[in-house]
């Protein structure tokens, strides 16, 4: 890997540089032999086509906290377990949590 010292405008214009190729971050900076955690640094830097910083940081723009609630399943008595999911969550990275009626203690 390159050990160059980039300027501002050239951050910028490696940002923009990858938003017109269709392949994944890694692979970008596999190609033009960019350190991949500084390219990332920059692309949280530099936001939009002309590369200008973010005005908002990301805990901005997202909500602290999504309420989810599940429906009563109309076949199920009270205390049945679910042998499907009733919720399901794709957290990235191949991550899922799936959420399953509670047993409440019946074997």
């Amino acid at each position: 890997m390159s050990r160059k010292k980039f300027t501002e405008s050239e951050k910028q214009w490696w940002v923009s540089r990858f938003q017109t190729h269709d392949t994944s971050a890694a692979a970008f900076c596999r190609k033009f032999d960019l350190s991949y955690g500084s390219f990332m640094a920059w692309r949280r830097l530099y936001a939009g086509k002309g590369g200008r910083a973010k005005s908002a940081t990301l805990a901005d723009t997202q909500p602290p906290f999504i309420e989810v609630t599940v429906d009563s399943l109309s076949n199920q008595t009270a205390h049945e377990v679910s042998p499907m999911p009733v919720a399901e969550l794709s957290l990235g990275s191949g991550i899922v949590l799936r959420v399953f009626t509670p047993n409440c203690g019946q074997a």
